[in-house]
C-alpha cells in the first residue's frame, strides 16, 4: 500500500522516503548490517569471558551451563563507560533473572531475591562497581 502525503528525505543519503521510518530502505539495511557486525564482536568477547572464568554466577554461585547473552552483565554500562565496554573485569556472569535485577530491578526486588537466595552477594557487586569507577576515572 502506498502512502500518500509529503515525501520525506533520508538524513543520511538524501533519497526520497515515503515510509514512516526516518531512514530510507537502503540506509536502514546498511545500518542493520553494521549492527550485526557490532554485536558479533561482543558475542566473541562473551565467549572469551566464559572460557576464562568458572561457569558460576558472580552473585549466587549458581552454575551457568548453557550461557547466552543474558548471562553476561556489564557492571558499568556500555553507553556511559565506553572505554570499559570490552574490559574483561567489567563483565560478570549471572543468571538471566539476576541480570534483569541488575539492570532494571529496584531495591525491594533485590532484597526479596536475597531472602530467597541467602548466598546472594549484592555488596560484592557494589564493591566491584566502586573499584571499576575508580579505575575508569584514572583513564579520563
Amino acid at each position: 500500500m502506498l502512502r500518500t502525503g509529503k515525501l520525506k528525505t533520508c538524513p543520511i543519503c538524501g533519497r526520497s522516503n515515503n515510509t514512516t521510518w526516518k531512514l530510507c530502505v537502503y540506509c536502514r539495511t546498511e545500518k542493520k548490517k553494521q549492527a550485526g557486525k557490532f554485536s558479533q564482536g561482543l558475542i566473541e568477547f562473551y565467549r572469551d569471558v566464559y572460557r576464562s572464568r568458572l561457569p558460576v554466577s558472580f552473585l549466587t554461585g549458581f552454575p551457568i551451563t548453557n550461557p547466552d547473552r543474558s548471562n553476561f552483565a556489564h557492571v558499568l554500562s556500555k553507553g556511559r563507560y565506553p572505554k570499559f565496554r570490552l574490559n574483561i573485569n567489567n563483565v560478570i556472569l549471572v543468571t538471566s533473572y539476576e541480570h534483569f535485577l541488575i539492570d532494571h530491578g529496584n531495591a525491594h526486588l533485590r532484597e526479596v531475591y536475597k531472602q530467597k537466595n541467602p548466598s546472594c552477594n549484592w555488596e560484592g557487586l557494589k564493591e566491584l562497581r566502586e573499584r571499576l569507577l575508580a579505575e575508569y576515572s584514572l583513564l579520563t
